[in-house]
């Protein structure tokens, strides 16, 4: 007698078992390094967006921007458009689709190393997703400075010789924040809004406000403001 090797039910189910065993390929690593060069502003705007990875931010360029970028996928090619009106630039830096593919290990695979200009007067702005960042600004010439941050790992660092003073903002965003600043500036921060937990040793505190005055008078004053659901945020003194 002829034996039935199957239901068809049966044979549809191992037939989208085996279909799921076959791997897909996985998007292949792109290195590319990018430079944008000044032109004749006296002043910049730079608005720096990354959705998931790890962003490292620091000074140092010759050119106004100098770039190394490491992505999965062409679906997640940076966008870069840089524009001059008069004397003042507008730099945008964009992440691609596809931002949350994840290596075979589960692992981030995409990583920016931006370094800016020193001397032009800037105004940054920095979108952050998921991932780890890293942003050392102290050799910058901030005029202002505003961070959005979503679920990760923050190091900000502001321990700069300031020249004059300027306004830091930090919205949103789970994880932990740790901000780095001068001893030699006077620091005014208000934190407020779901914040789990505030350190600021060396600190005065006054319900949300917290100071800093050096020693000596300071003609300089760095007033920081945070804003929303982070984790936890820690303000350090650099040595």
């Amino acid at each position: 007698m002829h034996r039935r090797s199957g239901s068809p039910l049966a044979l549809l189910a191992g037939s989208l078992l085996l279909a799921g065993c076959v791997s897909t390929p996985f998007p292949r690593q792109q290195d590319e390094t990018r430079q944008v060069e000044l032109g004749k502003a006296e002043m910049v705007r730079a608005s720096i967006d990354m959705a998931a990875g790890e962003l490292k931010i620091q000074g140092g360029a010759a050119p106004l921007l100098d770039g190394r970028f490491l992505y999965q996928g062409d679906v997640a090619k940076p966008a870069i458009r840089y524009e001059e009106s008069s004397f003042r630039g507008n730099l945008t830096v964009r992440q691609g689709g596809a931002t949350f593919t994840l290596g075979p290990g589960g692992e981030a695979h995409h990583k920016w190393d931006l370094r800016l200009n020193n001397n032009i007067p800037l105004n940054l702005e920095v979108g952050l997703g998921a991932g780890q960042s890293t942003l050392d600004l102290r050799d910058l010439h901030l005029r202002g400075l505003d961070v959005r941050v979503g679920a990760g790992q923050l190091e900000l660092n502001l321990a700069g010789r300031w020249r004059r003073g300027f306004d830091a903002n930090i919205r949103g965003g789970v994880g932990q924040v740790n901000v780095w600043l001068p001893r030699d500036v006077a620091v005014e921060a208000v934190a407020q809004g779901g914040i789990g937990e505030i350190s600021a040793p060396g600190f005065n505190r006054s319900g949300n406000k917290y100071s800093y005055e050096p020693a000596g008078h300071s003609p300089v004053t760095i007033r920081l403001d945070v804003r929303g659901g982070i984790g936890e945020i820690r303000l350090r003194l650099a040595d």
